[in-house]
């Protein structure tokens, strides 16, 4: 059991972050921030207040889900940035600040007069975390930004869904903006860290479309050294070399089988070790197993198949 802490015993007591972004990396950056003990400040725009309150599923308080769970631990203050009075405002904020999270497009804030030069003079030790889909620079750097276009993007959308059909979005449309999130939180605690050591503040330029590609396993050294096969099941053999596609029984469980637990599986299964009980054939070491050269252990997916899920056989995987 772990002790009660209060605001005051966060790791990240006394850290003052303004939120002026929106949906969603931004905030969700922010809001994990909060959670460890940040002094959160997020910033509206007068007229209507953020658009991530009217975004998903409506509340009888009259915000949304979403907003309910990305504004949480977060104060609230409305600031025109379009007008020179509220930029004024906002340089006043900076000049306390520890962290500042935006996403507007590249060259947004340069508009208002807000560019990181600016700001990092107003107060050297700012750290400022920049969310776009693409980057602050490069020949994309101007074009919106959207989760589902960053999974196509980067790669994760290619690895997903039935093999010769259409790439389909991976569990939530949003995934892209909470992987980026995290990474730019990532990035500011090791700026915070810098400059704990240093004095001097930094800023942070994370893309959505970059951190999607980052979670995409082997499919990047894949485009270097051998073709990449799309939306291929898991237990392909060119890929996994053994089935790990989930197996249904009657409490709707699922089953799956490490390449480096073939003893324990098999007397999980209840069927002996080896040929003495399933039939299933020791499988080769990594050394034995040169790419390209299909292992002997490709040999027992189909007895594998039939001994986990025997009423599809060999069509399981």
């Amino acid at each position: 059991m772990t002790t009660p802490t209060n605001d005051e015993n966060l790791p990240l007591s006394g850290i003052r972050v303004i939120d002026v972004a929106t949906v969603i990396a931004g905030p969700y950056c922010a809001g994990i921030l909060g959670e460890f003990g940040a002094d959160v400040l997020k910033v509206e725009h007068p007229i209507g207040g953020d658009i991530c309150r009217k975004y998903g599923t409506p509340t009888q308080r009259g915000d949304t889900l979403a907003w309910l769970s990305e504004a949480r631990n977060k104060k609230s203050v409305t600031i025109d940035l379009h007008r020179r009075e509220g930029v004024e405002v906002f340089k006043k904020l900076i000049e306390k600040a520890d962290v500042l999270c935006e996403n507007f497009r590249p060259g947004t804030l340069e508009k208002w007069g807000l560019p990181w030069e600016v700001l990092r003079e107003i107060n050297p030790g700012l750290i400022m975390l920049r969310v776009t889909g693409y980057g602050q620079t490069g020949p994309y750097k101007d074009r919106p930004g959207f989760a589902r276009i960053a999974h196509a993007v980067g790669g994760i959308a290619y690895l997903s869904g039935m093999p010769k059909g259409t790439p389909v979005t991976p569990g939530s449309t949003t995934l892209g903006d909470y992987l980026t999130g995290i990474y730019g939180c990532l990035g500011v605690l090791m700026a915070l860290r810098y400059r704990e050591q240093t004095g001097i503040g930094q800023y942070i330029d994370a893309a959505l479309y970059e951190s999607v590609f980052r979670c995409t396993d082997e499919l990047a050294p894949a485009l270097r050294h051998v073709r990449p096969s799309a939306r291929a099941p898991r237990a392909d053999p060119q890929r996994f070399r053994l089935p790990l596609r989930p197996f249904p029984d009657q409490g709707r469980r699922q089953v799956g089988r490490h390449r480096l637990r073939h003893r324990q599986a098999v007397r999980a299964l209840g069927r002996g070790d080896g040929p003495a009980g399933t039939g299933l054939v020791q499988p080769l070491r990594r050394s034995e197993n040169p790419l390209g050269k299909p292992p002997r252990r490709e040999r027992n997916r189909a007895r594998l198949v039939r001994v986990v899920d025997p009423r599809r056989g060999f069509e399981a995987l």
